[in-house]
């Protein structure tokens, strides 16, 4: 079995070295836009970012002696958190779903 599964993997690895590099100018404003952010999302520099953010809001509304503009529970920063999910979501997957396209149609 584990053999049948190597060769299953190493098919895989040649479709996706086969499947062509579609350039800038066959892909439309839009799949250009999906690609920029779906690499921009899944990065480590965003994620720390993210954090980084995160934990500063937090920290300023829990600190004492500080303005707080969203106290505990935080409402106001998980609306803004569901509604960077609601764009970045559908936009990562028309990348996806783009590049998967790509590899059926080279298969």
């Amino acid at each position: 079995m584990s053999n049948n599964l190597d060769v299953k993997a190493f098919q895989n690895t040649q479709v996706a070295q086969k499947a062509p590099d579609a350039s800038i100018e066959q892909l439309t404003r839009g799949q250009q836009l999906a690609d920029k952010l779906a690499n921009h999302v899944g990065s480590w520099k965003f994620l720390i970012c993210q954090s980084t953010i995160l934990a500063g809001w937090v920290g300023m509304n829990l600190t004492p002696g500080v303005p707080h503009w969203d106290n505990s529970p935080f409402i106001m920063l998980n609306l803004v958190f569901s509604f960077a999910s609601a764009y970045t979501a559908p936009i990562v997957l028309m990348s996806q779903m783009k590049t998967d396209s790509l590899l059926i149609n080279q298969a």
